[in-house]
């Protein structure tokens, strides 16, 4: 009965939570109401006499909602971000991409990722053939960086497709 006073039923009810919100304040109709209040508040201000108290409510009021979607931005952006990555280590296992460089990537620095996209990065003379997906492998001077299959694994050998019901063709 007092499960979401756990930590761990904090976290949950915190993540459905966020989601909730973020999904909701998502919506177009959530935005114009947004616009709404701005325009009201705006036009209360003459009426107001552009005081203090009329600054501060717009001030008070953007300040806590922005206060506060960074923390739900945050978690929605983390959960999204960890499951990126867990069906990305499912896809490089599958297709046995064993790199420790290419699995570590997101605990690398920007200036480590930016050197590492220009190492797998084909040059100009090879970009059509690569997208055909004739390239075996991109060599980075001292070691690959990926394998680059001419065909997925489940391939027909004869036709390199699989069937709409994901079997070989024959």
């Amino acid at each position: 009965m007092l499960d979401h006073l756990s930590p761990a039923g904090a976290r949950e009810t915190f993540t459905r939570f966020t989601t909730a919100t973020a999904d909701y304040l998502g919506k177009p109709g959530v935005f114009i109401v947004a616009v709404i209040a701005i325009v009201l508040w705006a036009a209360s201000g003459p009426v107001l006499g552009f005081s203090d108290t009329w600054q501060l409510i717009i001030n008070t009021g953007t300040t806590l909602v922005t206060f506060l979607m960074v923390f739900i931005i945050q978690n929605t952006q983390n959960r999204d971000s960890a499951a990126i990555h867990l069906k990305l280590d499912i896809l490089m296992r599958e297709h046995n991409i064993t790199n420790p460089v290419v699995y570590d990537a997101e605990n690398r620095g920007e200036a480590e990722l930016e050197a590492l996209n220009e190492q797998i990065t084909p040059p100009q003379d090879n970009s059509s053939q690569r997208r055909r997906g004739d390239t075996q492998a991109v060599d980075s001077g001292s070691e690959r960086i990926y394998d680059t299959p001419t065909s997925m694994p489940g391939d027909s050998p004869t036709t390199g497709r699989r069937t709409s019901s994901g079997r070989q063709e024959k």
